[in-house]
């Protein structure tokens, strides 16, 4: 995708990282992606490598817009009435072409939305959970032999967080307690042998709804989670700066023919119909022809559709698929929801 990208102009390699090669420091190779798409039309008998490109780009289109309608449309839901958002590194090269094949007129890309994975799991915290068997009674002297265990667990969570570079951070006890001769296991904290005993009793009680007061409870597990704060990311601002030596303009291949496209760092982005090629630090948007990009406060920019057709009323002679489809989901949604109450037990 990335190489069709490429030699569809949706992608600019100067501003794209220099990351490939033997020594990961090279940048995008127009030419050996062209090359290289230039075998496979010649092997699919095509002269035109845009349009094989185009049509490559246009099966993962469909893939992303078949996922879109299985949580949408198979749900009664109509994808026109919402606006799409971009996330993904590669979701600006496709945002447009993949609005027009669900008929969505909106498109939003957050700032940062192509590294929002990436960025979540750097923010997360780094946590290592070890556990050990008992099996002892709750009482004072299983109680005693938990507390030992768990100071041999706690060593092990934290030389794996040691083992990850991280350092000390907070520790958490958790005691996996059961009735002799049941298997459920429910988590308790650390605590005194009256709170923890209370405390799996309350908890018994609330999912099972009842205790056995006379029955043994036995330590079964002790479990152990080591947690360390990671470092905030710190975010930088891009600029992205057009100097004499950049490129003003791209050739975008589009709709079946090629365009001169502006090339615009979104700092400067204002207002601007496609086709063009938006620049940030974490990604790039190609604004294809019919759609006009707008930047917006928190550095969004929002992509509308100009020339999106007008919803008509349904008609008998010639039936609009996407309604008719709606109208079978939301069908179905009603005669499942009417079975579920009908053989739902009555209420005494």
């Amino acid at each position: 995708m990335t190489d069709a990208n490429l030699v569809l102009g949706r992608l600019d390699p100067q501003f794209f990282p220099s990351i490939f090669g033997p020594k990961a420091d090279q940048p995008l190779d127009k030419a050996a992606a062209y090359a290289r798409l230039s075998e496979l039309a010649r092997a699919m008998g095509q002269d035109h490598v845009e349009a094989v490109a185009e049509g490559f780009v246009a099966v993962t289109v469909e893939q992303t817009a078949q996922a879109v309608r299985r949580i949408s449309t198979e749900r009664g839901f109509d994808p026109r009435d919402h606006a799409l958002v971009a996330f993904g590194g590669a979701a600006g090269q496709t945002a447009c072409q993949a609005a027009e094949a669900l008929g969505i007129s909106t498109i939003l890309c957050p700032r940062y939305g192509s590294v929002l994975s990436a960025w979540g799991i750097g923010q997360a915290k780094i946590s290592s959970l070890r556990q050990a068997g008992l099996d002892a009674p709750l009482d004072e002297n299983g109680l005693s032999r938990a507390r030992h265990l768990a100071s041999s667990v706690q060593a092990r969570a934290q030389q794996a967080l040691a083992d990850q570079g991280c350092g000390a951070g907070t520790i958490q006890t958790i005691l996996r307690l059961r009735y002799d001769g049941a298997d459920a296991e429910l988590p308790v904290p650390m605590a005194d042998l009256k709170t923890i005993r209370s405390d799996f009793e309350s908890a018994h009680a609330r999912l099972f709804g009842f205790i056995e007061a006379d029955r043994t409870i036995l330590i079964a597990t002790v479990e152990v989670e080591a947690t360390a704060e990671s470092d905030p990311l710190a975010s930088k601002p891009f600029e992205a700066v057009m100097g004499p030596d950049r490129r003003q303009t791209i050739t975008m291949f589009a709709h079946g023919r090629r365009h001169a496209a502006p090339v615009i760092p979104a700092n400067a982005l204002q207002d601007i119909e496609g086709p063009a090629l938006i620049i940030r630090t974490d990604t790039q948007i190609a604004v294809a022809p019919g759609w006009r990009a707008n930047r917006e406060a928190n550095d969004l920019i929002r992509l509308t559709r100009l020339d999106c057709p007008q919803a008509e009323p349904l008609e008998a002679k010639r039936p609009d698929p996407i309604t008719l489809e709606l109208f079978n989901r939301r069908f179905m949604g009603v005669a499942e929801a009417m079975g579920a109450a009908w053989n739902a037990p009555p209420i005494r």
